[in-house]
C-alpha cells in the first residue's frame, strides 16, 4: 500500500467515506480484481484513475466497477487521454 494512501486513510477516513462512500483501498481492490495493474491517485485524493488499452475495455471496466461498488461509487466515467499536452496560442494585440 502506498504511503500517501496509508496516510490519507489513516488521518482522513471520515472525509474519504463522505466523498466516496468507500475508501481508496476498496476501490483499488475492486479494480485489481478486474485486471487493472496500476491506479493513479490525484494528489491526496479522492480522485483515482486507471489506464486501459482501449475505450471498449475502459467502458467494460467502468461498468464492472459500478456493478461492484454500487451506491458507494461517487462517480465513475471514461475519458480519452490527451496525448498532446498543453497548447499555447499567441494572439496579437490587434485581434488577428
Amino acid at each position: 500500500m502506498g504511503f500517501r494512501r496509508q496516510l490519507f486513510e489513516r488521518y482522513y477516513p471520515d472525509r474519504v467515506a463522505q466523498i466516496c462512500g468507500c475508501t481508496p483501498s476498496q476501490i483499488i481492490e475492486v479494480a485489481r480484481r478486474h485486471g487493472v495493474r496500476g491506479i493513479a491517485q490525484s494528489s491526496w485524493g479522492p480522485t483515482l484513475c486507471a489506464v486501459t488499452e482501449s475505450p471498449v475495455r475502459a467502458e467494460w471496466l467502468a461498468a464492472r466497477m459500478a456493478d461492484t461498488l454500487g451506491e458507494r461509487a461517487a462517480k465513475i466515467f471514461c475519458t480519452p487521454a490527451n496525448n498532446f499536452g498543453a497548447k499555447v496560442e499567441v494572439r496579437s494585440s490587434s485581434g488577428n
